[in-house]
């Protein structure tokens, strides 16, 4: 990492503060508290990366977007290299620098015993000046595409004296003959004086030179000891070659689903871990990892919420599983023997239906030693090579069984039990997790779906939690079916005696009120009242005097009582779980002087869900269900006892227009028409009226005080009843 004071060179350094806007596309940057820029190139990268920033101050005002470019050099590692006295040497400068791939070596300084030069492989060959022995020195450096360079890099050659050998180092790949690359002067010849471990030597029939062949299989570390004989048979100082066998570039990759939760009502979150291993000694570049999700979940609508990677290995942006199924950028590497992850977070639409979702990827790459693509097909699973180390090609599909416990929100009648439609799985079950609260569970023994049974009495919510279990014992994430138990619409009626008053004609005036109480959770339409004054007040007379009513119960002016019984209209209603009230006024005349009379009154509606018929006959009192809640079978009658009292006329009356015995009342005429005739004591008529209706206050309507108040005293009244019954006597005027 490097730190860069981005803001020193800024006219507005000061009172800002510095924040990335574009990020760099081969390494990370980030703002330290200082305001510095603290920079990080991708492992392995050299050459020219740019980011921009911009600078906002207290206001919020932002700059344009600064431009910062970063020059990572290339690194390279020291050389050592022999030849023996007079012969050129090709040396592989490149193969111990980390930045080896995507750079050419340049030549920086000459040696001074000798020339170099670079051949097109990218190696140098040393050509030592004729008879010079001894340490020889030069310097290269590693050149970018872009012009980066890195620091000078120094090789050395040791030319050997006659008779002296170098020691080499190659590294050879498992199962491949390689030609060591060893000088042989005109004539001479090598022999082999210390066989290699773990491999075998022929010889190249042109050059002479030796060919080493690994053992099958194997590879690390090997060597073999050399002299070289020249024509008159003399032999060198024994010479070293080590030797790495190293593996070539091997891809592995297997794709597990770490996880699988709902994330919605109709939605599923799976979380995918792809690994990928390189079982090689050479690094793999060029990464690629198609996935077609497309193919693994058909008509099904699916969204890409989490795509993330280790190491060197960079997602690709623009991956959606169906029109772009690369999930790499062909920037990411990786390194030999070396194991990176791949973290895929997908959103899925089930339809609320069960399913088993299966699909391979596949990932692929060129070597860095040879430039050929490898590839391979995704095992189910963590480890790329399950069954035996090293051996990748077992390609399982990677298996998302979703099994779905449906939200499931049903009305129950109170009382019945309800078949509750679960998806059970062929072979599979459902499971209970928590109980109702006010019901039980039982199963249907075909279809394996739960049944719900509410307690006896209960209205209101209720909910239980399950699971769907398939045959194979996977199960879902728990579902609650949310149930909601409701009481058919139920009347309840109640009928009363509020007040019972006599007349002064000595008819009584009834007050009734008829309580009527919906117990159930719908409303009940078309509701009637009926009563039958006719059938309990025989052989009396009654005329209704007053209807009134409550909430949306509507009164039935054509009730009589006897040819009309409803008390309501048909729009009358009674909303669930609510009580209204009937008052109704009568007023009775007896034709006997005592009786008692019994009623009862009848509520009947239709319930607005599926229009069954709800009734009950009243009970006495002002509770539909005076013993047990919600019981409406109690119909007691509504008593009521009538004594009739006797005619009865006053002594005398006091018509002064206070308020009290104004008017000559006659009372208990039972509703009888009445003759009145009132004389003074002289014998004449002062007063006559065919239909007294009590309102006489003491005024003359004969005789020669026609319209005047008749002074004080005693007075003669004559009285029929009906025309007949008369009765005479006397009464006083006092004023």
């Amino acid at each position: 990492p490097v730190t860069i004071p981005i803001k020193n060179n800024d006219a507005s350094g000061s009172g800002t503060t510095a924040t990335v806007q574009a990020s760099p596309v081969n390494g990370t940057v980030s703002i330290n508290p200082a305001g510095e820029a603290v920079y990080t190139p991708t492992t392995g990268f050299s050459g020219k990366d740019t980011f921009t920033y911009i600078l906002t101050n207290n206001n919020g005002l932002q700059s344009d977007p600064i431009s910062v470019t970063v020059n990572v050099k290339p690194i390279g590692s020291n050389d050592n290299a022999s030849t023996p006295i007079n012969i050129p040497v090709t040396i592989d400068i490149k193969n111990n620098d980390l930045s080896k791939s995507g750079t050419t070596p340049v030549v920086n300084s000459n040696p001074e015993h000798g020339t170099v030069t670079i051949n097109a492989s990218g190696n140098a060959i040393y050509t030592p000046v004729a008879g010079y022995t001894g340490a020889d020195s030069f310097t290269y450096r590693l050149r970018t595409a872009d012009g980066v360079e890195s620091d000078p890099i120094i090789v050395v050659v040791i030319v050997t004296p006659a008779g002296q050998v170098p020691d080499v180092n190659v590294n050879i790949p498992t199962d491949k003959p390689v030609t060591v690359d060893i000088p042989v002067p005109p004539g001479s010849t090598i022999v082999i004086t210390v066989p290699p471990k773990h491999g075998t030597i022929t010889y190249d029939p042109v050059t002479g030179k030796p060919i080493y062949t690994p053992n099958p299989g194997y590879s690390g570390p090997d060597d073999f000891t050399y002299v070289i004989e020249d024509e008159n048979g003399n032999e060198s100082a024994p010479g070293k070659v080590n030797i790495t066998v190293v593996k070539p570039a091997k891809i592995g990759l297997a794709k597990a689903l770490a996880s699988s939760a709902r994330s919605g009502p109709d939605s599923f979150k799976l979380t995918y871990i792809f690994t990928v291993k390189n079982y090689g000694d050479a690094a793999i570049n060029q990464l690629s990892l198609i996935d077609n999700l497309s193919a693994a979940f058909p008509a099904r609508l699916f969204t890409i919420t989490r795509l993330a990677a280790s190491g060197t290995l960079r997602v690709n942006p623009g991956f959606n599983g169906s029109t772009a199924t690369e999930m790499l950028l062909s920037s990411s590497t990786l390194g030999a023997n070396a194991s990176e992850t791949i973290e895929l977070e997908v959103t899925v639409v089930v339809n609320q239906q069960s399913g088993t979702f299966l699909n391979t990827a596949t990932v692929m790459g060129r070597s860095v030693s040879d430039g050929s693509t490898i590839s391979d097909v995704s095992t189910s699973g963590l480890i790329p090579d399950p069954n035996t180390p090293g051996n990748v090609t077992p390609a399982t599909p990677t298996q998302a069984i979703i099994l779905i416990a449906p939200n499931i929100t049903v009305p129950v009648s109170s009382g019945q039990p309800l078949t509750v439609n679960v998806p059970v799985p062929q072979g599979g079950s459902v499971v209970i997790v928590t109980p109702p609260a006010n019901g039980t569970i039982t199963f249907d023994p075909v279809t394996g779906q739960p049944i719900y049974t509410p307690n006896p009495g209960y209205s209101g919510p209720d909910e239980f939690t399950y699971i769907v279990r398939d045959a194979n014992g996977n199960q879902s994430q728990p579902g609650t079916i949310t149930l909601t138990v409701t009481a058919p619409a139920k009347i309840g009626l109640a009928k009363a005696l509020l007040t019972n008053t006599k007349n002064i004609d000595g008819s009584f005036s009834l007050t009734y009120q008829f309580t009527l109480v919906n117990y159930g959770d719908f409303t009940i339409q078309n509701l009637s009242l009926t009563d039958n004054l006719a059938l309990a007040f025989v052989g009396a007379k009654f005329e209704i005097v007053n209807i009134k009513t409550t909430g949306d119960l509507k009164v039935n002016t054509g009730y009589n009582g006897s040819t009309v019984l409803n008390m309501l209209l048909p729009t009358s209603t009674l909303e669930a779980k609510t009580k209204e009230f009937v008052e109704m006024q009568v007023r009775i005349v007896l034709d006997k002087d005592r009786a008692t009379f019994n009623n009862f009154a009848v509520a009947e509606g239709a319930s607005v869900s599926g229009g069954g018929i709800t009734t009950d006959q009243s009970t006495n009192g002002f509770n539909p269900d005076p013993d047990v809640s919600g019981d409406v079978t109690p119909s007691v009658l509504t008593p009521v006892t009538l004594t009739k009292e006797l005619l009865k006329i006053p002594g005398g009356f006091s018509p002064n227009n206070d308020g009290i015995n104004d008017f000559f009342v006659v009372e208990n005429a039972q509703g009888k028409k009445i003759e009145l005739e009132i004389f003074n004591r002289w014998g004449n008529r002062v007063f006559k009226s065919k239909d007294y209706q009590n309102t006489w206050n003491g005024r003359s309507n004969e005789g020669i005080r026609l319209g005047e108040d008749l002074p004080v005293g005693t007075y003669y009244y004559i009285i029929k009843i009906e025309g007949e019954n008369k009765r005479v006597g006397y009464i006083t005027i006092n004023r």
